[in-house]
Parts: C-alpha cells; structure tokens; sequence
C-alpha cells in the first residue's frame, strides 16, 4: 500500500500569518495594504462630499453614492481580511460589520477565496 504525501493547505496572506510568509509576500502585502487605505480614504472623501442629505436634489454625483458604498464595502473587507484573516471577531468592531455586510458575508468569503493573489 502506497503512503500518499500531506496535501500542503496554503496559508492564507494576512498580517496574523506573517511568520508563515516569506518576505517577498509580506512585501507585497504591505503595498497592498497602503493602496487600499488610499482607496478608502477616497472614497470616504467623496461619500461625504457627495453623499448628504441635503445635496441630493442638486446634484448628479449624488447618483453614484450607493455605487461608491458598496465599492468601500469590497475594498474594507479586502483590507480586513489582509490585516485579520478570516477571523471576523477580531476585526474592528465586529457586531457592526457583520450586521452591516449581513448575508452578503458568506459571498464576500467566496469571492474573496477567488480573487487573483500577486505573486
């Protein structure tokens, strides 16, 4: 009887797995990281120059709000999972998020699980 070898179960790229990682991909991870606290930082910028109350008879950008919030939904979980893996509990103020991404939770995990890595 042949002895089949372990399958290796890839580690997952986040900051709590950094001892598992080589540099080269905390490297890029790092980047990773700086890029989307920028998009973020843009989009929180145009969510509250565009997205108030009291511009929303006046102005078209108005229109592309719910676009943008749920553009910054996919971006944050992104940099949530890069920072705390999958592990939501640990994630800043975890009650909130899990109500705020609610069932679409379970399909931010598979399309996240598809999602291109760099190399």
């Amino acid at each position: 009887m042949e002895e089949e070898e372990p399958v290796e179960v890839p580690v997952e790229r986040c900051y709590l797995n950094r001892n598992k990682l080589t540099p080269d991909i905390i490297a890029i991870m790092d980047s990773d990281k700086r890029n989307l606290s920028r998009r973020l930082k843009q989009y929180n910028t145009q969510l509250r120059a565009y997205c108030t109350p009291d511009l929303e008879a006046r102005d078209e950008m108005f229109r592309n709000c719910p676009l943008w919030r749920e553009e910054k939904m996919i971006h944050y979980y992104k940099l949530m999972r890069l920072l705390y893996c999958s592990d939501y509990n640990l994630w800043p103020n975890a009650p909130k998020i899990k109500r705020s991404f609610g069932a679409n939770l379970q399909l931010f995990e598979k399309l996240y699980a598809f999602m291109p890595k760099q190399e």
